[in-house]
């Protein structure tokens, strides 16, 4: 069998558009003509667009998900894990802008239209905060809204740098983020 050329400029046009226009903005002309490649080639492997995004966005998100298994496992603390995380969402923006953005900046309508389901960091992070909270006895606060405000904390300084009112790659930003979230770990 051989490998399949047009599939990895398919899927990175793909993801760029998404990320720009939207999924619905999007048509399958406008990621042919990015990926250089005819309007049908998108039909060979997928039924259709939104089966697509939703495929991008499955794998994307799974990945990210791996990622966050692994530092909440090695990590010993709330803390630690923590700024762990931070550290690995400001080097996921530097270094995968684009991926970063469609797992953790798409629009709710989107992942509706999506259909992805749970399928998300934010939950993961609130089921991560829930058993660490649990571990610190700090079972009256709600994990998903500790989850949610990290996260928010996070991708308010990634929407800062998209939109030009900070300056610097997103790492360079990662002690004051940890501050912060740190302030929102705080019983």
């Amino acid at each position: 069998m051989r490998p399949n050329k047009s599939k990895v400029p398919l899927e990175n046009a793909a993801l760029e558009l998404f990320v720009q226009k939207g999924v619905a903005e999007t048509s399958v002309r406008d990621i042919a003509a990015k990926a250089n490649i005819a309007e049908g080639t998108l039909y060979r492997h997928y039924p259709s667009k939104e089966a697509f995004a939703r495929h991008l966005y499955q794998n994307a998100a799974a990945k990210i998900s791996s990622d966050i298994s692994a530092i909440n496992a090695d990590s010993g603390d709330l803390e630690s894990c923590v700024s762990t995380l931070v550290i690995y969402f400001c080097t996921l923006f530097d270094e995968e802008k684009t991926t970063f953005s469609y797992v953790l900046l798409t629009p709710a309508p989107t992942l509706k239209l999506l259909e992805v389901g749970g399928v998300h960091p934010a939950r993961q992070l609130a089921d991560i905060m829930g058993e660490r909270l649990k571990k610190r006895n700090q079972t009256d606060r709600l994990p998903a809204l500790i989850a949610a405000e990290v996260l928010g904390a996070i991708t308010g300084v990634a929407h800062q740098i998209q939109l030009g009112v900070l300056r610097d790659n997103m790492s360079a930003y990662a002690d004051d983020l940890m501050l912060a979230v740190f302030r929102i770990l705080k019983p």
